[in-house]
């Protein structure tokens, strides 16, 4: 079934050329929001070598040359590419900025966006005890289907609307640079990738949505949990703080 050999075959060799560069581009964005700008820019003259050191051993070093011509100039380019790599080439990691927690009153949608929480294993005790579900979004600037979800699912207007609705609070784990914290929480919830979401009630207990979620999904699971834990027996912050509220008294998954 397959069209005869002839010019559709450039065409279509050029075009996953230019798929390539766009997954290479899209790759470089994630890089780019986890090192310095120096970093960044280090890489790309790295893969500009690379680029050049290639050539190079092509039009200098090819089959119709000699073997022992091949073996020196294509040495040659293997320990300029080293040398350049170990020499000008350094990966600094950018300092994380946290930001900024919101307050127990501010309002779950912000601008028609979900007003996210940073991950923080005390706030989720916080608001557990205060008997406030939490809605875990577990993610990562690599994870190609978090983006598409959180896209396409989470961030629709009926989500939107449910979580004000019921006070749901949102909360993001960021795990672009594995999180060691968010890691553990992830194995307690018996995962190891993502994407993962989660629904941390009051009592201790949990609800894992699986890997592949719906709008009508969410919406259910948002409703079930508002039925238990309706949002006017919220605490207030003064009562929650009552207790004594620390590390080891999040409601991590057992």
């Amino acid at each position: 079934f397959m069209p005869k050999p002839g010019m559709w075959m450039n065409h279509f060799k050029k075009l996953m050329g230019f798929s390539l560069l766009g997954a290479a581009v899209w790759l470089y964005g994630v890089l780019g929001t986890q090192v310095t700008h120096k970093s960044s820019n280090s890489f790309l003259f790295l893969v500009l070598a690379l680029a050049i050191g290639i050539w190079v051993a092509e039009a200098f070093a090819g089959l119709e040359h000699g073997q022992g011509r091949r073996f020196a100039v294509r040495g040659g380019v293997l320990l300029a590419l080293v040398g350049i790599g170990t020499g000008f080439v350094s990966l600094e990691k950018v300092s994380t900025v946290q930001r900024m927690s919101p307050s127990v009153n501010d309002p779950v949608i912000v601008d028609d966006q979900i007003n996210w929480a940073p991950f923080d294993p005390l706030r989720v005790a916080l608001e557990n005890r205060r008997g406030r579900p939490v809605f875990m979004d577990y993610t990562a600037d690599w994870c190609l289907n978090c983006k598409s979800n959180e896209t396409l699912i989470i961030e629709t207007q009926k989500v939107r609307d449910s979580l004000k609705k019921y006070d749901i609070f949102p909360m993001v784990a960021d795990w672009t640079q594995e999180n060691e914290v968010i890691t553990q929480w992830l194995a307690k919830l018996g995962r190891t990738g993502l994407p993962t979401y989660a629904l941390y009630f009051p009592d201790g207990g949990f609800e894992l949505l699986p890997e592949v979620i719906t709008q009508e999904m969410l919406l259910k699971t948002f409703n079930k949990a508002a039925e238990k834990f309706p949002k006017v027996q919220y605490r207030s912050l003064t009562e929650a703080c009552l207790g004594n509220v620390s590390a080891r008294g999040t409601v991590a998954p057992k």
